[in-house]
């Protein structure tokens, strides 16, 4: 038991393998899943505003006693705002009439034959002119520091650069009273106005000499002082905190699914936060059990149900990767600071199902959509109700598209999920305390409408990266201007004509038992690439049969050549980066059939001559295999061979064609080449019936006209 187990884990955990590689990436999504959500919930919780409304009910946790910072303000008597103090308005101008007087004065000794006017004992408030100095006057007074009198008036009233004053001083007398005046009034206007200390500094910034330069009146900025301040509160005394403490008991709610948050409600969470962070932690613990219950979920269901994906380690990257953007994009939506908005976040669960859907599978797309919108509502504390509008937005995509829907198809369930979250919306207020509020419908609509679209959009990124084989993906390898097709088209017309005619009657027996059409097209489209590398050498090629090429080698070379059409077509869709799902058609078209013609010529010569050409290895003249492992591929088989039979017969009739095709699908039975394809007996006999009606169609006879007639008819 011991060895095995080591053994396991050498083989498929450090070795490397698939299964390693597949506990690695479903590792890596469970630590990115929960990393997020503790961030969200824990490092980063969203903030409660007031006036926000919020999509869950709180309940108190435990009893507890607040302060009810809205009754502690009406106690204090607080005036939520800001006073005007009127009296800062006169202390600046009597300032500035100050100013101006010293002024004066000290342009009577920079300009010695002026003289100061003016009444004494004349207030400077009442007229700046009447301290003019006047032309002719006397004075005796001296001063021989001039600038160290300009830099203390300057440092005086707070002027930063004493150049300023030296500007106010070199103007002329009837310019400079002028310009003093009309300052004044400014000064006097804008302390009329509400100035709070952050407009203040806006108005005073960037007052520099070259200002007063050009426009002198602008010395009044100096100074304007703030006079609309914050009000001051008393200081608050424990008899008022006590009446404004408030108990709430244990298990009371504190606020309602869909109620707007108060000041009191917010006073509530504040004083509980430690315990509303045990209750996220909680809430952690509950979503990675539940991501822990989903990822085995899903590991059930691919494992049985889809192997193609489950094997491939590059798809189950792609699909982890999507889960994860659209679990961010959820949460953002729902983190926004818009009421109702967390109406929007099933966005994220419609969108992500809806490329689920049509990129990989329609029944992991309900899984996943369940888990997202699980996850979302836990980690936004969604209702049951909101949890049910999350959830049937990430159901519907599964019930509407597929992965080959139309355009139409597309379009109708983008508007029909629209209207689903606008009845689910309207479901949900009905049975909540919420008032109906016009904003939440154009946000569930226009969810769902953006959700679809954003899925159409992302699904060509998708495809692109995606290994899986997509119906949009199917339809542009079928066009014919594609390299491939192209290239046997124009290197072996033949066997392009042959693969057109395979495909058709592949496609239609597929409808026929409900297999995958578009995909096995599409393979019978590409199963013969291999014969353009040489073309000549295959019989629907050669045009003249008299220069067989065939005819010189030996009918091991022949038979090596017509067996490497398979080797060398997986080597050029490998080249050309076909879809993996493609290659089993060109792999497995022939199964393990023996080249019976080139062996029984093989085996003449050897009967001949048995000295020259010894007993032929059977082994030679069959195909590699494997044998068909789908029914896509078994019809294909039987196609391929009904097709190159009947235009080698070149038969007209009804009944001929008809026991061709018996003949070939009883030849492949008793060979047990559908052994392992999983056709049923009913699957082959609706098969027989579609070969029948179509190669009868194509084989039909035309009437043959007489030859005067046919002169006279003119086709158009």
């Amino acid at each position: 038991m011991k060895n095995r187990l080591g053994n396991w884990i050498r083989d498929e955990v450090i070795g490397g393998t698939t299964i390693a590689h597949r506990l690695v990436v479903a590792a890596l999504f469970y630590m990115f899943v929960m990393g997020i959500m503790y961030l969200h919930l824990i490092v980063f919780p969203k903030p409660v505003q007031v006036g926000s409304v919020l999509p869950y009910t709180i309940y108190a946790p435990l009893e507890f006693s607040y302060t009810d910072t809205t009754l502690l303000g009406q106690i204090q008597g607080d005036m939520q705002g800001s006073a005007m103090y009127p009296e800062v308005r006169e202390n600046v101008l009597a300032k500035y009439d100050n100013f101006v007087v010293e002024l004066w004065e000290l342009y009577s000794i920079v300009h010695p034959e002026s003289m100061v006017a003016g009444e004494a004992g004349a207030s400077p408030q009442e007229n700046v002119g009447e301290s003019l100095p006047v032309e002719g006057a006397d004075t005796t007074e001296t001063q021989p520091n001039i600038d160290l009198q300009i830099s203390s008036l300057a440092r005086k009233y707070e002027i930063t650069d004493p150049k300023v004053v030296e500007l106010l001083l070199s103007q002329e007398r009837e310019t400079l009273n002028g310009n003093l005046v009309f300052a004044r009034e400014l000064l006097d206007t804008r302390m009329k106005e509400e100035i709070t200390p952050t407009k203040l500094r806006t108005l005073t910034q960037g007052v520099v000499s070259s200002m007063i330069g050009t426009s002198p009146q602008e010395v009044y900025n100096y100074f304007l002082r703030a006079n609309f301040l914050p009000y001051e509160r008393e200081p608050l005394s424990t008899e008022d905190r006590e009446m404004a403490m408030k108990t709430i008991h244990k298990g009371s709610v504190i606020v309602a699914e869909g109620q707007v948050v108060t000041q009191d409600i917010k006073d509530q969470l504040e004083t509980i936060k430690s315990h509303l962070v045990e209750q996220r932690l909680r809430t952690l613990a509950g979503i990675g059990l539940f991501l822990l219950i989903g990822l085995l979920i899903w590991h059930a269901y691919l494992s049985r149900q889809n192997m193609q994906i489950y094997a491939d380690t590059s798809v189950l990257i792609q699909i982890a990767g999507l889960f994860v953007i659209f679990l961010l994009i959820g949460l953002v939506i729902g983190r926004l600071p818009f009421n109702y908005f967390y109406y929007g976040v099933t966005f994220a669960a419609s969108a992500l199902a809806a490329v689920i859907v049509m990129a990989f599978d329609n029944h992991l797309s309900v899984y996943l959509g369940v888990v997202m919108a699980a996850l979302l509502s836990m980690g936004l504390n969604f209702e049951g109700n909101l949890l049910l509008y999350t959830l049937c937005g990430s159901i519907l995509p599964s019930v509407v598209l597929s992965a080959d829907c139309k355009r139409q198809t597309q379009v109708a369930f983008a508007f029909l999920l629209g209207i689903l979250n606008v009845l689910l919306a309207l479901l949900v207020i009905a049975i909540t305390v919420e008032t109906q509020q016009w904003q939440i419908y154009p946000i569930a609509f226009l969810s769902g409408v953006l959700a679809a679209f954003f899925a159409f959009g992302l699904l060509p990124l998708v495809e692109l990266f995606n290994s899986q084989v997509t119906p949009t993906k199917l339809f542009e390898l079928a066009n014919q201007e594609n390299e491939l097709l192209k290239r046997l088209k124009h290197e072996a017309p033949g066997t392009w004509m042959h693969s057109q005619m395979v495909a058709e009657l592949t496609e239609e027996a597929c409808k026929a038992i409900g297999a995958d059409d578009l995909l096995a097209k599409v393979g019978a489209l590409y199963h013969d690439i291999g014969k353009t590398k040489r073309s000549g050498f295959f019989a629907e090629n050669i045009t003249d049969l008299t220069k067989n090429p065939h005819e010189g080698l030996p009918a091991e070379t022949s038979a090596r050549i017509i067996k490497d059409h398979v080797t060398d077509g997986l080597a050029l869709a490998e080249d050309a980066r076909l879809p993996g799902r493609l290659l089993p058609f060109i792999r497995e078209h022939h199964g393990t059939y023996l080249i019976r013609y080139f062996y029984d010529k093989a085996q003449r010569a050897h009967e001949q001559d048995p000295d020259k050409f010894p007993e032929p290895d059977e082994r030679k003249f069959r195909y590699e295999g494997p044998v068909p492992q789908s029914r896509e591929a078994g019809v294909l088989m039987l196609a391929d061979v009904t097709e190159a039979v009947v235009r080698a017969r070149g038969t007209h009739e009804i009944e001929a064609v008809t026991e061709i095709i018996n003949s070939v699908i009883s030849q492949k039975i008793e060979e047990k080449q559908l052994v392992d394809s999983g056709l049923t007996l009913g699957d082959i006999e609706r098969i027989r019936e579609v070969f029948v009606a179509l190669m009868s169609a194509q084989r039909h006879q035309r009437v043959s006209y007489p030859e005067y007639e046919r002169n006279k008819v003119s086709f158009h």
